[in-house]
């Protein structure tokens, strides 16, 4: 374990996803003060579950973790690591599948 780092993990798997029941606030909050991120998905649909996509949603927070500029959206997270560990019922990584998986260009995209 690194002493002196946040992290933020999110496991998300089976029927039922696990989000800390936290006010929003907290949510991104926490989310700001991390060092490095861990999520933990199965790909459905070739994406993402919903349980993902609203925590992403959450952790959205303009004025927080990004601001718009007339250039477009800009994040305010720097150096920041990101480890998506995600599986899935085929290979997704290489040939025909890697257009099909849509849920790694969804959460590394930026």
């Amino acid at each position: 374990m690194l002493t002196g780092h946040q992290c933020v993990m999110l496991i998300i798997g089976g029927r039922f996803g696990y989000i800390a029941r936290c006010e929003m606030n907290e949510v991104v909050d926490q989310f700001i003060e991390a060092d490095y991120y861990i999520f933990v998905t199965p790909m459905w649909n070739f994406s993402v579950p919903s349980k993902m996509k609203d925590y992403i949603d959450n952790i959205a927070a303009a004025g927080k973790t990004f601001k718009y500029t007339e250039h477009g959206p800009v994040g305010l997270l720097q150096n920041k690591k990101m480890v998506h560990i995600q599986s899935s019922g085929g290979i997704y990584s290489q040939g025909h599948g890697l257009d099909s998986d849509f849920s790694n260009r969804y959460l590394h995209k930026g």
